[in-house]
Formats: C-alpha cells, structure tokens, sequence
C-alpha cells in the first residue's frame, strides 16, 4: 500500500493520510490532512492516487500558486476544505478540473477570505459552499 503512496512525493511532517486498501484494487478514497505548511506542490498525474483521491484538508498553512494549480488538476476530487491558511500567488491559477463536491473555507484574514471569494466563481459544480469569516 505505501509504495502506492510513494508517488505523492510528500516531504511534510504535518499530515495524514487516510485511505481504504483492497487487496483486488489497491488504495482508493483517499483524504489527506496538511497543517502548519508551506505546501508548494503536490505531484499526482498519471498515477493511481489521481483516480483516488477524495478529499483534502488544509490548515494553518500557506499554499503556493504551484500547489493550488496541482490540487485543481485533481478530476474526481470530491471536498476541498481551508482553514484558516494563506494563498501565495506567484502565477495564475488555473482550473483544469471542476470540483463537483464541497468547498469550506474558513478565515480570520480579510483579504484570504475575499481571495478564496472570487475562486469560487470558477468552481461552477459544486453542490455545496461553505464561507466563513471571523473577525476576533
């Protein structure tokens, strides 16, 4: 199962990877947890954890244009929570797949709160959003 993983090519010390294994298939449903990184990439394509992969969980933490572009290739990605991280845009964001499940964002910063706002309106599949910004 982890050779299966491999490929995700993770040098974080703060996440988690949770997944089903079938002897028949191999891994499939996986959810990942990043907290307090700087998340610069993540490299799926053209491997079985692309066709696999259900959902991702960010907090506290600070993604790089590379890293967003990579998560929005991801075709079958079902939920995509923030919370509470920043958006670094070096380049363009670029939407190659649709993200037809859940989007939540929670925020204390403004300016996140209004970026992750406007990302929204590429994102015309989803069946549920959830925005919330708390101003403590």
């Amino acid at each position: 199962m982890c050779k299966n993983l491999d490929s995700l090519n993770l040098e974080y010390n703060h996440c988690a990877i949770i997944c089903f294994y079938d002897s028949n298939t191999g891994v499939y449903d996986i959810s990942i947890i990043f907290e307090k990184l700087n998340l610069k990439q993540i490299i799926i394509e053209n491997t079985i954890i692309e066709k696999n992969f259900r959902e991702i969980v960010i907090k506290d933490s600070k993604m790089y244009s590379n890293f967003l572009n990579d998560v929005f290739r991801i075709t079958i990605l079902e939920c995509l929570i923030i919370i509470e991280s920043d958006m670094l845009f070096e380049k363009k964001i670029i939407f190659e797949a649709t993200l037809s499940g859940f989007f939540t964002v929670k925020s204390k910063n403004y300016k996140n709160f209004i970026l992750f706002s406007k990302i929204i309106k590429f994102m015309s599949h989803l069946k549920e959003i959830e925005l919330h910004y708390y101003n403590v």
